[in-house]
């Protein structure tokens, strides 16, 4: 924990994490009785990549985030978050987006904790200025009818990492039911574009001086507000 708090640290970090991983695969491949022992676990991942996101080193996150994908190891709620920072600091929109319908399924009672994640989102979409996208994330009301549970939350999801026209690419397992109880992270919101109230998630007011938008768009805006 204490190597990370220094942007040095955590390069350092990373370079052991990337050594390790190396290791497990070469045993995994090797069918070694001590690979389950050498597996990297979700929090040693979740406390690099959060190290990253503070020190703005996005781009050696990145290298992190597929390096999880290569070995196997389960992302859960805080990796996702943490990976929505990440995406959210290289401008990766639609890298972000193949998370959405996973997150969108999550139970009431773990919804608030992905606040961070719907801000990166829209934070891209502000960006972009995509008035659409902000409309559809922001329609509450229909999408809490229209909400869809997983059958299974126990059982992972895997969801693509890089571009569509690969046809190997890599796949990250991802389980957002999933919390860690005793994990030692902490969220700080710096600006937030939303905000959720009994599971539902609006746009934050201020925001809407920062879009370029139409009469409909205004429209469409306040009477998501207001369900």
């Amino acid at each position: 924990m204490h190597i990370v708090k220094t942007q040095v640290g955590t390069y350092l970090a990373s370079n052991i994490l990337i050594e390790l991983c190396d290791l497990f695969q070469h045993s995994s491949a090797n069918r070694s009785t001590s690979t389950k022992l050498i597996k990297p676990h979700t929090m040693i991942f979740n406390l690099v990549l959060d190290a990253c996101v503070r020190f703005g080193s996005s781009f050696k996150g990145q290298q992190i985030i597929e390096l999880m994908a290569q070995a196997g190891v389960i992302a859960d709620t805080h990796t996702i978050v943490i990976i929505s920072r990440i995406h959210q600091m290289n401008g990766q929109r639609d890298e972000l987006k193949k998370f959405k319908d996973h997150i969108d399924q999550v139970s009431v009672p773990l919804f608030h904790h992905y606040r961070q994640f719907y801000d990166s989102l829209l934070s891209l979409h502000f960006k972009f200025n995509d008035v659409g996208l902000i409309l559809d994330i922001c329609r509450c009301d229909e999408f809490l009818h229209s909400k869809k549970y997983r059958k299974d939350p126990q059982k992972p999801c895997l969801v693509p990492i890089g571009s569509h026209n690969l046809r190997a690419g890599l796949k990250i397992q991802i389980l957002p039911e999933l919390l860690q109880k005793d994990s030692i992270l902490k969220w700080k919101l710096k600006r937030s574009f939303s905000y959720i109230r009994v599971g539902k998630l609006s746009l934050a007011t201020k925001e809407w001086p920062s879009l370029s938008y139409n009469t409909r768009d205004v429209v469409g805006l306040v009477s998501c507000q207001s369900c």
